[in-house]
Order: structure tokens, then C-alpha cells, then sequence
């Protein structure tokens, strides 16, 4: 169950330079005294495709291993990164973004993952909706990240109960922040509260745009997914005709009773089903 909180949790990860000889067992990779997870492998084989070979990339390369305490197992390594990983900036974006609005950010935890999104209150868009400027960490965030997941910045809106969380990638005309060299946080940011009134028109306007279920079928026959299709198929059968946020909120509602990541990819269903065909705001 996803917690709320009143601060950004962080916690510090163990790190461990790989480093030493490299040796195998069957398909398993050795190096120095770490038993790579297998799960790594891809990742190493991406890290150092431009040596020779994996004992020349270990000498010349430095590969981090990143983890966190396991009380079953010892350590849990949850990252496998270079010397060029940067952990996530959320003590910064949290600064640039209280700097701009002057409100105090809400935490949702989802401890599963150690990911945990930030919202921060805007607007009501009426009388029970609100808008938050948010970000989520990606997996592993409580951490500092996992080189493979970063921040995504974006909205949420809520109606004190259901989240939709409006994430996406394309909505803004600009990249998120996802590497520092590529976007950096106060223009990102700027970019993105720009947005803002449209992203309140936008509800609006889909709180009029109504489906039969029929229709809302029709939306949801491709989608990958079987967790998101079975629940989807549920709601499917529970109304004749709806308005997209009434749809939008029912998925999100219905999200709660899924584990922690998988509500939190519902959410973000949700609301890039509340966008429709649009591929902007």
C-alpha cells in the first residue's frame, strides 16, 4: 500500500567498484570477488561492448555495483552503473520547485521499489479536483537511482483519493529530466509550469468528452499489459456511458487494490487515458 508522508525520504546506497580478476561459473560472470546477478549481464555487456574483452573493460573501465541491505539476503544490488552516474538531484528540484510556488510537497511511498512521487498543490480545478505540479523518482529512487530509471517531472491530479499522474514524456515540447547533461532542472521546470493552464483546461474539457463502453473497449483491445487489459475489461462492464475523467478516475480507484507498481503504472494509465488521441496539451 502506498504511503503518504510529510518529507522526501533518502536513504544511502552501498556502492562497490568492481575490480580484479574476472572468472566464470557456467554462464555466470565473476569479477574479483561479486557473483554478477544475471540480471546484469545485458547491462554489462551494453557498459563495455567497446573493449576486447570484459577482463581488458574491468582494468581500464570503472563499474559500480549499486545495492542496498537485504535482511534475508545480505545485500540486494539493484544498480550497475559507470563512474559517469550521477545520483538523482531531488534535494535540488525540490529547492527550484518550493523556490518557484512557496508550498510544501506531499510524498507517496512505494516502499516495494523504493520509489516515491513528490507533489506539490496548484489549483483546484473545481470544488474536489486539484492539480499538483510532481515528480516521480523511478525505481530505486530513495536511493539515489539505479541508472536505469530517473526523474519525471509533470502533474498529478487528484480528488483527495484517486491520483492520475500525467508523466509523460511527450506532453511537454520539451525532454525530461533524465540526464543532467541534456536538460537542466530550472529551464525543464519552467517548460513545464508553462503548461499549466492547459493541462486544468484539458480536464475540463474531458470531464464533458463522454464513451459508450463499447468505445472504451475499442481503446483499451491493444494495450499491452494483462494486469492493465483485466482491469480495464472489469471496468468495461460496470457502465453504459461515461465521461473520460469519470473513466479516468474508476481506473485509478480501481488501481488501489493492485501491488504499489503496479497501481502507480495504472495511474499513469489513467491519465494518459484521460488525454485521448492527443500527443500534446
Amino acid at each position: 500500500m502506498i504511503e503518504k508522508l510529510g518529507y522526501i525520504p533518502r536513504k544511502t546506497a552501498i556502492v562497490h567498484q568492481l575490480e580484479g580478476d574476472v572468472s566464470y561459473v557456467d554462464s555466470r560472470v565473476i569479477i574479483g570477488d561479486i557473483l554478477l546477478p544475471e540480471r546484469f549481464q545485458g547491462t554489462l555487456d551494453k557498459r563495455t561492448r567497446k573493449y576486447d574483452g570484459l577482463q581488458e573493460a574491468v582494468d581500464n573501465k570503472e563499474l559500480f555495483l549499486r545495492g542496498k541491505i537485504n535482511y534475508e539476503s545480505g545485500v540486494q544490488w539493484f544498480g550497475l552503473v559507470t563512474d559517469k552516474f550521477q545520483e538523482l538531484r531531488i534535494g535540488e528540484i525540490d529547492s527550484e520547485i518550493q523556490g518557484r510556488l512557496r508550498v510544501p510537497g506531499m510524498t507517496r511511498l512505494a516502499r516495494t521499489k523504493d520509489r516515491f512521487l513528490v507533489n506539490y498543490p496548484l489549483d483546484f480545478i473545481d470544488g474536489e479536483t486539484e492539480l499538483h505540479l510532481s515528480f516521480d523518482s523511478g525505481e530505486f529512487g530513495l536511493y539515489g537511482g539505479n541508472g536505469q530509471t530517473a526523474i519525471r517531472i509533470g502533474y498529478s491530479v487528484t480528488d483527495g483519493k484517486n491520483w492520475l499522474n500525467f508523466h509523460n514524456p511527450n506532453l511537454f515540447g520539451q525532454r525530461i529530466i533524465h540526464r543532467w547533461d541534456e536538460a537542466d532542472i530550472p529551464s525543464t521546470l519552467d517548460a513545464i509550469l508553462g503548461a499549466r493552464e492547459d493541462v486544468k483546461a484539458l480536464v475540463q474539457r474531458q470531464r464533458d468528452s463522454r464513451m459508450s463502453s463499447a468505445e472504451f473497449e475499442a481503446y483499451f483491445s491493444n494495450m499491452k499489459g494483462l494486469k492493465a487489459k483485466t482491469l480495464f475489461r472489469e471496468i468495461a462492464g460496470s457502465f453504459d456511458n461515461a465521461s473520460r475523467y469519470d473513466l479516468a478516475t474508476m481506473i485509478s480507484n480501481a488501481s488501489s487494490e493492485r501491488a504499489e507498481s503496479t497501481q502507480l503504472r495504472l495511474e499513469s494509465a489513467a491519465a494518459n487515458f484521460l488525454l485521448g488521441d492527443k500527443n500534446d496539451i
